[in-house]
């Protein structure tokens, strides 16, 4: 039994199949009838998005890091929208707004720490050692059989770049 969408040249009944004309193409779910399809070139969305729209978080950041221009100490001073926001926070939060406080110590609260940015990037020791016996692996990987690293060898990454790279200048 067919469906009634599909429709097979073998199956259709009267068809010119027999005078040499075209088979009808199957239609049914995702093949569309050949006079309806999109044709090349031709758009499926031609009044979508347009060009150079922007989204949310695309406009927040161009407004946030917008200068505004604040008066301050009796002077005027150009500073980011968001400078200026946290500043007139800090200002109503001395002043005793309490919403204001609080907003900012979560803020403050959720922002990763100065010092432990600053300590993860410094390598320790023991990074140090994880590198030197990693360099000396790959050393005695490229060493011809027969010949390997002593103990006291120097796997330093400053003395293997310069042991690579200054014979080949």
């Amino acid at each position: 039994m067919t469906d009634r969408n599909q429709i097979d040249s073998s199956d259709a009944r009267g068809s010119d199949s027999a005078a040499g004309a075209e088979p009808t193409p199957r239609v049914g779910y995702r093949r569309p009838p050949t006079h309806s399809r999109f044709k090349p070139g031709q758009s499926g969305n031609p009044r979508g998005r347009p060009k150079g729209a922007k989204n949310i978080d695309t406009l927040c950041r161009s407004l946030l890091s917008r200068k505004v221009t604040i008066q301050e100490h009796g002077g005027r001073r150009r500073v980011s929208a968001v400078e200026a926001i946290l500043l007139a926070s800090i200002q109503r939060a001395v002043r005793g707004d309490n919403r204001a406080a609080k907003l900012l110590l979560d803020l403050q609260q959720r922002l990763p720490r100065t010092e432990d940015a600053e300590a993860a990037a410094t390598s320790t020791e023991e990074d140090a050692a994880i590198i030197a016996d990693f360099l000396r692996k790959q050393l005695e990987a490229e060493k011809p059989e027969g010949t390997a690293l002593k103990a006291g060898d120097d796997v330093s990454p400053s003395s293997s770049d310069a042991g690579e790279d200054g014979g080949a200048a």
